[in-house]
């Protein structure tokens, strides 16, 4: 029996909003900052405290599925990151420890998705599993833009306090829609068949084992090869994404300087152009920092598309996952060399785009291989570690990014060092990777 449509959507829905939470705080933060007095430091803490959260609470999210079923912690979880981003203005108003407080457990609530879906996913056709990640993997590209551009819209119009109550509400009507389509069918099968033998099956849980959550299975989730695979690939596409998410805004406003200063020594008269020059290059910079998502989103779901049919056509999975990978991280390691040797300028640029959009094609492949290696009942398991994992990866990436440019003066070296990481994804994934379950028994 393979995942209903509308349950698929929704998870992809749910993952969109939970990605505008995270994104709107990085927009609301400045005029948070000139409304409470905060300086960088202060907004820097605030900022960070959702990951504080957000790390810990993986495996809980895992655990918890396996216990209560993915649906139900789901639920559960979105209803509580959407109260606290609804709640947020007042915990400002309120002081700096209610504040970090809300944020930490929002960070721990939203840290319980990716778990949870991936665990939904685990009753997924085989055929559609490519896709079925590849839908909200791109639900979390398209929530990184949408909350960029409206949580930017509502801050320069001064409403910086909506922003989380629009969020906080969208995340209350999902749950309206998901009781509906997800859980309230659910209910109604247990209750009709409470005194037959399939209720177990209609339920959605099949005949998967009972988990228990131990030091010895947390052991051989971590030395499996396949599984190994996969966390290396994953933390190594977390770690150009945490790296470019926190430095490419600054890349881009350096870029912004130095042009500047080389076309400062022209004439008074060319003023007025040099203006010109400067609100085109602000707007280009803007552009930049959106336009990589909108392609990744557009990457995720054709690379789906062509994973699940080439498997259709009777290609390996374990081919179709490593192909998939290698176009993704050799695809983006290649056009970052390339950027890397071209001199500044829109051209340059327009590599660096299509470079982070290519690495979206890994979604069919390391992503959707979560699913292949799993046991039943252990996807969510699965993804709660690889999650952990990478998370790590932000920790270290963004302040070694850091020391390069002090140490080098150049952000080329940032990114050659993004391009190696890519190619150490590909190479490791490539020689680990197995497209059938691996037993744990």
């Amino acid at each position: 029996m393979g995942l209903p449509r509308a349950v698929v959507v929704l998870c992809a829905v749910c993952i969109f909003i939970c990605y505008c939470d995270r994104v709107n705080i990085s927009v609301c933060v400045i005029a948070m900052g000139e409304h409470y007095g905060w300086d960088k430091l202060v907004q820097s803490k605030v900022l960070g405290s959702f990951y504080s959260g957000y790390v810990c609470s993986q495996l809980l999210g895992a655990w918890l599925s396996v216990r209560f079923g993915g649906r139900e912690v789901l639920a559960v979880a979105t209803v509580v990151w959407s109260l606290l981003t609804f709640l947020t203005p007042s915990a400002a108003d309120l002081g700096m420890s209610t504040l970090l407080t809300c944020r930490v457990c929002l960070g721990v609530a939203e840290g319980m998705a990716f778990p949870c879906v991936f665990h939904i996913f685990s009753d997924s056709d085989s055929a559609r599993r490519s896709r079925n990640v590849g839908m909200v993997q791109t639900g979390s590209f398209a929530g990184t833009v949408f909350a960029f551009l409206i949580s930017t819209w509502m801050v320069q119009a001064g409403l910086w306090r909506h922003v989380f109550h629009m969020f906080g509400l969208a995340g209350l009507g999902w749950f309206a829609a998901w009781w509906y389509v997800a859980l309230k069918p659910r209910q109604s099968t247990a209750t009709m068949s409470v005194s037959g033998s399939t209720s177990k099956m209609m339920l959605g849980h099949h005949d998967d084992p009972v988990v228990t959550l131990s030091f010895s299975l947390l052991w051989k989730l971590l030395t499996k090869r396949p599984f190994q695979a996969i966390y290396v690939a994953h933390f190594c596409h977390a770690w150009a994404h945490f790296t470019v998410l926190a430095w490419l805004p600054t890349y881009l406003h350096d870029l912004g300087k130095s042009d500047a200063a080389s076309g400062g020594d022209g004439a008074s008269a060319a003023g007025t152009d040099a203006d010109a020059s400067s609100d085109s290059e602000s707007g280009l910079s803007g552009l930049i920092l959106i336009v990589p998502y909108i392609l990744m989103a557009v990457v995720s779901v054709v690379s789906a598309q062509a994973a699940d049919v080439l498997l259709v056509q009777g290609y390996s999975r374990a081919f179709v996952r490593k192909l998939m990978s290698c176009i993704g991280f050799l695809g983006a390691a290649s056009l970052l060399v390339l950027f890397s040797l071209l001199p500044p300028g829109n051209f340059a640029l327009t590599i660096l785009c299509l470079a982070l959009g290519i690495s979206a094609a890994v979604s069919a492949g390391h992503e959707a291989n979560k699913l292949d290696v799993a046991p039943a009942g252990y996807s969510g398991l699965l993804q709660g570690v690889s999650n952990t994992l990478a998370a790590g990866s932000g920790l270290i990436g963004v302040p070694v990014a850091a020391y390069i440019f002090l140490w080098t003066g150049s952000w080329t070296s940032v990114f050659l060092l993004i391009a190696a990481i890519f190619t150490t994804g590909a190479v490791c994934f490539g020689l680990g990777a197995k497209g059938t379950t691996v037993p744990l028994a």
